[in-house]
């Protein structure tokens, strides 16, 4: 008999008026591609109990397109790093899932709106050693808006 597993990550990002918090975007559940810095520090590395291992610990948009295995930064980031809220940083949401939440307060934004169609995890808050990343539908985030984000490792029987 065989057995294996999976673990996959998928994130939800939501666009909220800043004072009413009535959702205006929301991009669905979306799974994320695990770039090689992923597998290799974080998912292989604490399983093998790597010093050098990293945790998932930052977001960060962009306004670019999805990420794939080999790259380590999230191409065209917009405004600044948030972290996760430590108050559901691998809680169980449901079995077998850890559950990660944060919010980009609308403060992040310099003049205008920007447009973000990606997002990146990452273990420290620098736009490097990416862990896994994805594109969604390209929205426009105001200064009158939040962008909450949650974020999922599943682990799952295969």
């Amino acid at each position: 008999m065989k057995d294996s597993m999976s673990i996959k990550g998928f994130f939800r990002v939501q666009i909220v008026d800043s004072k009413t918090k009535k959702v205006q975007g929301d991009s669905g559940w979306k799974e994320n591609v695990v770039t090689s810095q992923g597998l290799n520090y974080t998912l292989g590395g604490c399983a093998v109990g790597r010093s050098d291992s990293k945790q998932a610990k930052y977001l960060l948009l962009g306004s670019a397109s999805a990420p794939n295995f080999s790259h380590a930064s999230l191409s065209g980031s917009v405004g600044s790093f948030s972290a996760f809220a430590t108050s559901d940083l691998g809680t169980a949401a449901a079995s077998q899932t850890a559950r990660m939440t944060c919010q980009f307060g609308s403060g992040l934004i310099v003049g205008g709106s920007v447009n973000i169609s990606n997002i990146g995890v990452f273990p420290t808050n620098s736009n490097a050693s990416m862990i896994a990343g994805q594109a969604f539908t390209s929205s426009q985030w105001n200064t009158n808006q939040d962008v909450n984000v949650t974020y999922e490792l599943r682990l799952a029987s295969a």
